[in-house]
């Protein structure tokens, strides 16, 4: 399946669940977002596993480590003149292999979704409303998403708002890890 093809399957796949669920659907031939309602029960009841108490205070430390780490990096290589980090581009071929264009696509889409879930479970750990989640696609690529009510994430405080935007680099280091490891 080229990528073109793929685009269009996944654009059409939207314009049907448009069809069929008109109310949680926006599509538009290049973009299309779902709201989901179903499954907040289970993204509620996975923050009360006790791993995830631990998990908030993990990320926290873990995150602002991390950020030292790569601004860090980003200058050594500044000073030595060399590349620190590389884009990994899908469809093009790096020394001599190719990154396949629509498993990566497939693969960001996944992690994407454990990312946000992983979003889910810290709202809903600190007793914020979950409005929606779901999934979207713009042109070729996929994503996810969780839709906290805002205002009440406005009236935490400044480390609540850090653990709840910080899980995001521990299950990305976790995602990577497995990936590698698979």
């Amino acid at each position: 399946m080229s990528f073109l093809e793929f685009f269009l399957f996944v654009s059409l796949f939207f314009a049907i669940l448009k069809i069929l669920f008109n109310k949680s659907v926006n599509y538009y031939f290049i973009y299309g977002i779902v709201r989901l309602k179903k499954g907040l029960n289970f993204i509620k009841s996975l923050s009360g596993i006790k791993f995830f108490k631990y998990f908030e205070t993990i990320s926290y430390y873990l995150g602002i480590f991390l950020l030292a780490f790569g601004v860090s990096m980003v200058f050594y290589g500044t000073f030595k003149l060399k590349a620190m980090f590389a884009p990994i581009i899908p469809g093009m071929e790096i020394q001599g292999v190719k990154i396949p264009l629509l498993e990566t696509v497939i693969s960001i889409f996944i992690i994407a979704l454990i990312h946000e879930i992983s979003h889910g479970i810290l709202i809903a750990r600190n007793n914020l409303e979950l409005k929606s989640w779901g999934f979207m696609f713009f042109g070729p690529f996929l994503g996810a998403f969780v839709e906290p009510d805002e205002k009440e994430i406005e009236k935490l405080d400044k480390k609540k708002k850090i653990y709840y935007l910080d899980d995001r680099l521990f299950f990305a280091l976790w995602n990577i890890t497995n990936l590698k490891n698979s």
